[in-house]
């Protein structure tokens, strides 16, 4: 009997040193699987730094182009007008009149440059280009102006159809320059904006009829 009991004692204790030494090596087994886990955490963090500065980089280089780009349309800009205004020098120089083919391709020059303006009143509406008051000429400064109070109005300045250009050419030129000192202090006018395009296209309408006159 007490043989009988001792064996059963033993057998007990033989279970629960096997569930004991289960439970140590599911232990181990989740304590490695942890340490996976903490790897994979790891890795993926690391990852995640080096996209984050991989992000930055091409951020930096967009922002880079995109200055860039700016500053050789800006640059373009600037020839165009210096070989317009240079085109108007040579012009007071000739001793003969410019062919009506010449003078229309000139005036079609002046409606396009205007037309390029409320492309970058636009842009500064949007925020893409900041436009201040002094990148705005004088309307006897600009190409079209230097013309009309020149040659322009030596050769045309009896038609009334030259006459009709005067008024929408200065108010153009003003709203340009009240729009670049409101953007300065952080106004983007829809409404001068709908009404830059308004006396855009009533300028460039007066030079139409003028080209069919002269």
């Amino acid at each position: 009997m007490a043989s009988a009991s001792a064996a059963e004692l033993v057998a007990a204790v033989d279970a629960v040193m096997a569930v004991v030494e289960e439970n140590t090596a599911a232990t181990e087994q989740m304590a490695a699987g942890a340490t996976e886990v903490t790897g994979a955490i790891e890795n993926i963090a690391s990852v995640s730094e080096e996209n984050s500065a991989a992000v930055e980089e091409v951020s930096a280089s967009a922002e880079e182009m995109s200055a860039q780009v700016e500053e050789v349309a800006a640059s373009a800009r600037s020839l165009e007008e210096m070989a317009q205004n240079l085109k108007e020098i040579v012009r007071q120089f000739k001793l003969q009149q410019t062919s009506r083919s010449d003078l229309l391709d000139e005036i079609e020059t002046f409606q396009k440059a205007h037309l390029r303006w409320v492309e970058r009143v636009e842009k500064a509406a949007s925020g893409a280009e900041t436009l201040r008051v002094s990148d705005v000429p004088a309307h006897t400064d600009c190409a079209l102006g230097k013309w009309y109070y020149g040659l322009g109005k030596r050769e045309f300045g009896a038609h009334s159809e030259f006459k009709a250009v005067e008024a929408d050419h200065i108010r153009f030129h003003d709203l340009l320059r009240e729009f670049a000192a409101n953007q300065k202090n952080g106004h983007h006018g829809a409404q001068m904006l709908k009404e830059i395009k308004q006396v855009a296209k009533q300028v460039d309408e007066k030079l139409e009829s003028l080209k069919r006159v002269i």
